[in-house]
């Protein structure tokens, strides 16, 4: 995102000198996912995600799949996302967001890469959907996991990753991190 271009470099300076190895810039739509993968061609060491986020699944047509394709070709890509569901915020519909996630889903395998899914409060269709149209991906990862115990053993069960994010510092996330220390 350009609101972070003034101190980008330092911050890069200061993940390598902390051992990270590797940075993946994830796109939220078309405009940031084409600016993951100018960065991603800039620095060595960082790769991109391109895809749309439920909150942008209007945005999700023909023509915006065919740039996806065309960006998720690239050599610097290594996933599809951000897409998902979000039912929390629900700025588009729910019949859009799905149209979306099924449509990048789609993309993702057809051109063999792993997914960053999105949920928000759509724990049980988003699971459905990644059953219906998942099995074949490389890799899913739900990132910034909010689930029960029950969805993170479905996930595990299914062989995707769980990534906890944020959330798990909320003041109502003792469920999430009673688990997490189990």
């Amino acid at each position: 995102m350009p609101e972070f271009d003034a101190d980008r470099p330092e911050v890069l300076a200061r993940a390598r000198a902390s051992g990270v190895t590797g940075i993946v810039a994830i796109g939220y739509d078309l405009p940031s996912s084409r600016h993951a993968v100018a960065l991603a061609d800039q620095e060595t060491d960082m790769y991109a995600c391109v895809g749309i986020h439920p909150h942008h699944a209007a945005d999700t047509t023909d023509q915006a799949l065919a740039e996806l394709e065309r960006l998720g070709s690239h050599a610097r890509v290594v996933g599809i996302g951000e897409i998902g569901l979000d039912y929390y915020r629900n700025r588009s519909p729910r019949d859009v967001q799905e149209m979306a996630l099924r449509a990048q889903l789609r993309l993702a395998d057809a051109l063999g890469l792993p997914v960053s899914v999105h949920d928000r409060d759509a724990h049980a269709d988003t699971m459905h959907i990644l059953a219906d149209d998942a099995g074949r991906l490389p890799a899913v990862v739900l990132h910034c996991f909010s689930g029960d115990a029950a969805m993170a053993a479905e996930a595990w069960a299914r062989g995707y990753y769980t990534a906890v994010g944020g959330p798990v510092t909320y003041p109502n996330a003792d469920a999430l991190r009673g688990w997490l220390a189990a």
